[in-house]
Formats: structure tokens, C-alpha cells, sequence
């Protein structure tokens, strides 16, 4: 996945999330992103918190290949590479 992916991936998500796709790499980065889904009132957000919140739901969206890639983007910038 290059940066255009990536961007357009947070972009997405920060729409639906009510944010900017900065704020969500920044809250991914810091790991708060939980806190901005645990705060946000739109549906699309108790949505995706529902999802993660049921164990095999939750794996069937982070094993998508989308998510598989911001995971390694994740860790990537995480340790510094």
C-alpha cells in the first residue's frame, strides 16, 4: 500500500469518524483512536465500535488486506522504520 492508499483509507474513516484524516493518524499513532470512537455520537461510529466489540466480527475487518496494511504502516511508524 503506498501513502495515496493509505491517505485515502484515513481520509474514509475520519469522514465517518467526524475527524480529519491528520487527527486519526495522529490518534492511531498515540493510541487513541479507541478514546475517539468511545467519544463520537454519529451512528457510523457505534458501528464500527459494535464491530470491534464482537470477537469474530472484529477479525473478519482486521483481517481484511486494508486493515492488514494500516497495521503495518502502524507498526512501522511505531518502531521508527
Amino acid at each position: 500500500m503506498d501513502d495515496k492508499q493509505l491517505n485515502e483509507i484515513l481520509r474514509n474513516a475520519a469522514q465517518k469518524l467526524g475527524t480529519s484524516a491528520d487527527q486519526l493518524k495522529e490518534m492511531a499513532l498515540n493510541g487513541n483512536l479507541e478514546k475517539q470512537i468511545n467519544n463520537s455520537i454519529d451512528g457510523p461510529s457505534q458501528e464500527i465500535k459494535k464491530m470491534l466489540n464482537d470477537p469474530e466480527t472484529a477479525r473478519k475487518l482486521l483481517s481484511t488486506p486494508e486493515a492488514q496494511e494500516v497495521m503495518k504502516w502502524l507498526n512501522q511508524r511505531n518502531n521508527g522504520k
